[in-house]
């Protein structure tokens, strides 16, 4: 659905007309006329292919010819995985309750959120 709105300006004594076409979002979503199954297929075609561009981008910092890091941040990242990797294969192995997920308001990078741990 879209919506036409039209702005004049005047400009050197000539009235100059703006016409924009503004979409106004739609309360439904793509997926919400899917089933959970379309909705697992879809979502997981999505976020398994930008989880697997993502590691292979993790795993380029590894290149020491184009990268310089202590050891202590090559351990500091290797065990983050790690620990990423064993919760969401606690996620797969049981029942999942969102209960308890504290999302941050602020969006740090993720060195700055290793300082605040």
């Amino acid at each position: 659905m879209c919506t036409t709105v039209i702005h004049n300006v005047n400009r050197f004594d000539k009235l100059i007309y703006f016409v924009y076409k503004i979409k106004i979002m739609n309360t439904k979503k793509k997926t919400s006329k899917l089933n959970d199954r379309e909705k697992f297929l879809h979502f997981s075609n999505i976020r398994m292919k930008k989880l697997e561009l993502v590691m292979k981008s993790v795993g380029n910092l590894a290149n020491t010819r184009y990268y310089d890091y202590t050891p202590k941040e090559k351990d500091d990242i290797k065990r983050d995985l790690n620990k990423w990797f064993r919760e969401m294969m606690g996620m797969w192995n049981k029942d999942w309750n969102k209960k308890g997920v504290v999302r941050n308001k602020e969006k740090l990078g993720y060195w700055d959120e290793k300082k605040i741990r």
